[in-house]
């Protein structure tokens, strides 16, 4: 039986297995900008590093690296996890261009 909660469960993010994404979500790396749309979220840290959940259903750093596969609702968790913590930290998300 669960319960639901307001704020998804991150254990359902795999991407939180990316040092860059969990630093990104707990406060220890600082957001710079944040992308949003289109099936994509992206989200910048320090010199231009970045982590994304992609509309393929992966998420990766820096465009680089372990492809992580996610289920429809992972990639919707973890996208919404990156837009919170932006938005936590009062960096708006823009539409891409």
């Amino acid at each position: 039986c669960k319960t639901t909660t307001p704020n998804p469960p991150t254990n359902d993010c795999p991407c939180l297995s990316l040092g860059l994404f969990a630093s990104l979500l707990n406060g220890a790396s600082p957001i710079t900008a944040c992308v949003s749309g289109g099936g994509n979220t992206s989200v910048e840290g320090p010199n231009g590093t970045f982590v994304q959940v992609t509309e393929n259903l992966t998420c990766n750093e820096n465009g680089i690296g372990a492809m992580i596969s996610l289920t429809v609702n992972q990639a919707q968790i973890c996208a919404q996890l990156l837009r919170d913590a932006a938005a936590a930290r009062n960096v708006l998300c823009v539409q891409p261009e």
